[in-house]
């Protein structure tokens, strides 16, 4: 439903373009049709208020048939259509702009997610292989030690630090 106060505007600015047309009114007329869009306002409604207005000018125009009075109106219904119009695509254009941004947003959280969980399964999957490794390792019972290119022990089996009566962590190094 028009407000009012925009209803009065609009049959203003009708009637003066009626006595002397002039480009401020349809300057006005297409304002005004931006702020409705702005305003929410529907299509029809806009065109009840201008139904309206037109009705009002010719009762006020006693002298004035309505087709006397609806000739000069189609310009700045023009304007006030095609501001409106523009104003509602660019209207619709932004909100569904933000909508792929919104749905970009959740696509990329979606696939952080995804790679997060990888990850972590793929961490969880090292670390029991790790485990399994060390276990294996320690649980053979032929000496095994596993040095560097300078010869230095990095690693040696539960079965090697037995054979020389220490600790593995005290042959490291060595």
């Amino acid at each position: 439903m028009p407000n009012p106060n925009d209803c009065d505007r609009y049959f203003e600015l009708l009637k003066a373009h009626v006595a002397a047309p002039q480009e401020e009114h349809l300057v006005a007329a297409a304002k005004l049709g931006e702020e409705l869009v702005l305003a929410g306002l529907p299509a029809k409604d806009v065109v009840e208020m201008h139904q309206e207005a037109l009705e009002r000018l010719a009762q006020e125009s006693q002298d004035m048939t309505l087709r006397d009075v609806v000739r000069p109106m189609s310009a700045p219904l023009k304007e006030m259509f095609r501001t409106y119009g523009l104003a509602l695509r660019e209207r619709e254009e932004f909100e569904r702009e933000a909508e792929l941004a919104e749905a970009r947003h959740q696509a990329e959280r979606e696939a952080d997610r995804r790679e997060i969980a990888y990850h972590e399964d793929m961490e969880g999957k090292l670390l029991h292989a790790a485990e399994e490794w060390r276990t294996t390792f320690d649980s053979v019972t032929e000496l095994i030690a596993i040095h560097d290119k300078d010869l230095k022990l990095i690693r040696v089996n539960k079965a090697f630090a037995a054979a020389l009566k220490t600790h593995p962590k005290d042959l490291i190094g060595k």
